[in-house]
């Protein structure tokens, strides 16, 4: 679920496929890659990522020069827009993306079976910090995942005889960025546990936040 387009979606979901690709090798083992599953990562926006009035963007690994032509990794990556405006969907997926977008939703069982869901869960604190506790294991597992293609990433440079001093510079690049995007996922979990009422010693246990830094977010 995003409600905030900070620009980086497309490349989080390459992130996200990574984890899941590493999970499923550990699971089947390298020499049974057609045993892989399909893998789906699906976002929930608030927002049109690519302003086109689309309820839902669908995206797989295509041939450029024949776009017809699916590579079949089993990759799929889909956008669903609460803001769509054309008759791309189902009724049953429009009334959800109504739902998450804050409209009013008349006659779907489903959807009035979710709202009384959400109401009984905003009011369970246990339920809270379970979110919270599996929110920071996803993120621990999307780093590691960014963390193993650098890696790999680093190897190959060596392999195809990158330049010493370019690859101190690639290397001292993707350390900053990866301490940037550490501390910015971070500080969203740190807000939605103050959204959520987490007490702060909790926050500063979980997140490894100073005192400052929490007000500081309390703030802004």
């Amino acid at each position: 679920m995003q409600t905030v387009n900070k620009k980086n979606l497309p490349k989080r979901s390459r992130a996200y496929h990574i984890s899941i690709g590493h999970e499923a090798l550990n699971k089947y083992s390298v020499k049974k890659y057609d045993k892989m599953p399909t893998a789906f990562v699906i976002f929930i926006c608030t927002f049109d990522l690519f302003k086109k009035g689309l309820h839902k963007y669908t995206f797989k690994n295509v041939c450029l020069e024949d776009k017809s032509l699916e590579l079949g990794d089993g990759a799929v990556t889909i956008f669903l827009n609460a803001k769509g405006k054309q008759d791309d969907v189902s009724p049953e997926l429009e009334h959800l993306l109504k739902f998450v977008a804050g409209k009013k939703v008349d006659d779907d069982p489903f959807i009035d079976k979710l709202d009384k869901e959400l109401k009984f869960a905003r009011k369970n604190s246990a339920w809270r910090r379970a979110y919270m506790m599996m929110s920071i294991r996803e993120q621990s597992k999307i780093m590691e995942a960014e963390e193993r293609a650098e890696r790999r990433g680093k190897k190959l440079g060596k392999e195809l005889g990158i330049a010493i001093g370019e690859e101190r510079g690639i290397a001292i690049g993707e350390e900053r960025g990866r301490r940037s995007g550490r501390l910015e996922r971070t500080l969203e979990i740190a807000k939605k546990m103050l959204i959520d009422g987490v007490n702060l010693s909790q926050i500063i246990r979980f997140t490894g936040l100073s005192v400052d830094e929490i007000n500081e977010l309390q703030r802004a």
